[in-house]
């Protein structure tokens, strides 16, 4: 046999099915059977979560208040804020702490050599992060990172 007739009798066989034969798949539905509709269950009502973690269910006729909160303006400097914890409206604490930003420098440094100025990031405050607090209570109002 030819590769070209190989090639034929496996693209066109001679036997093809006749035109009216039916096939059944395995999963498919019977002839002239649709399936029933079947109707979604209603949606459950919408929960509510506070701040403090509980969750509320709202009933229907009720109407749900969303309180949308902006993130705060942290950077390198103090800024005025209400205290998350005792209500007051103060003028942040900073305090500068050693984050990811200063030791992958410290890690670059380290590799190309300069192991005597390793340190440094941990010396220069515009390497660290930015932790601000409260100065009232000292409580966390949050971090900036670099």
């Amino acid at each position: 046999m030819s590769y070209q007739n190989v090639l034929k009798d496996t693209l066109y066989p001679d036997a093809l099915p006749p035109p009216d034969a039916t096939y059944h798949h395995a999963g498919a539905y019977p002839p002239n059977s649709i399936p029933e509709y079947q109707p979604r269950p209603p949606p459950y009502p919408p929960t509510v979560t506070y701040a403090s973690g509980e969750g509320a269910m709202i009933q229907p006729g009720q109407n749900a208040v969303i309180v949308a909160v902006a993130p705060l303006p942290m950077g390198e400097t103090p800024f005025h804020v209400q205290c998350p914890h005792c209500k007051e409206a103060v003028l942040s604490d900073i305090e500068h702490s050693v984050g990811r930003f200063a030791c992958i420098i410290i890690i670059v440094l380290l590799i190309f050599g300069c192991c005597l100025c390793s340190f440094l990031p941990c010396c220069i405050n515009s390497c660290k992060d930015v932790i601000h607090s409260c100065p009232k209570c000292r409580g966390y109002i949050g971090t900036y990172k670099r």
